[in-house]
């Protein structure tokens, strides 16, 4: 018998799932504001991208994370919302904004990611509310963490500025076809994973 690896199979059905999820995120998305600006400048205009292979693959299994969560009663499940032209998808919507996180990281002692806060935050200011909650799945060594997020109103409404600034900054960058004003990546492990770095030099301002 001979097995041979077909890594242009893998690389296929990789370019698959890319282009079935092309254009699902049409306007302007939370991710989009949260993240680099940058990056959400090249998603938009750039005439095609490099693909982050393992960053697909890590997004699609991520998704399986709502299997495990079906049996909860009165949430809505993958809840789009929307508020002053920003679009965003709740991974569950019940009292308050549920965000489901799956990472092969161990649980972190120095508190919860920023990225996530962030996240969060912003379903707040969505939705109106002030309190969220976070459910991180550990893959590695299989734990779940919850926890809830209590915001301040300065704390909400100093995020809403921030939104409609960065959103602000992104239309003008697409309209203008330049996107030299805009900031340089908000977390330093952007560049390392964005599958626009062979064309952005964000990092290197």
């Amino acid at each position: 018998m001979e097995v041979r690896e077909n890594p242009q199979l893998a690389t296929c059905l990789i370019k698959d799932v890319v282009e079935s999820h092309r254009g699902e995120r049409e306007g302007i998305h939370q991710s989009d504001l949260n993240y680099c600006l940058l990056k959400a400048f090249y998603r938009k205009t750039a005439a095609e991208k490099k693909i982050d292979e393992k960053g697909e693959l890590t997004k699609e299994l991520g998704k399986a994370k709502h299997i495990l969560f079906e049996h909860l009663r009165g949430h809505t499940y993958e809840a789009r919302t929307s508020w002053n032209g920003i679009s965003g998808t709740i991974d569950m919507l019940g009292k308050i904004p549920v965000e489901l996180k799956t990472t092969r990281a161990f649980p972190n002692k120095n508190g919860v990611n920023e990225a996530y806060v962030e996240q969060l935050k912003t379903y707040c200011v969505m939705t109106g509310k002030n309190r969220a909650c976070l459910i991180i799945i550990h893959v590695i060594p299989a734990i779940i963490k919850a926890y809830t997020l209590k915001f301040t109103n300065e704390e909400i409404n100093a995020k809403a500025e921030e939104l409609i600034r960065n959103r602000n900054l992104l239309l003008k960058a697409i309209e203008n076809n330049d996107p030299r004003f805009l900031p340089a990546p908000r977390y330093d492990w952007e560049c390392r994973y964005c599958e626009y770095n062979h064309i952005c030099k964000g990092g290197n301002r």
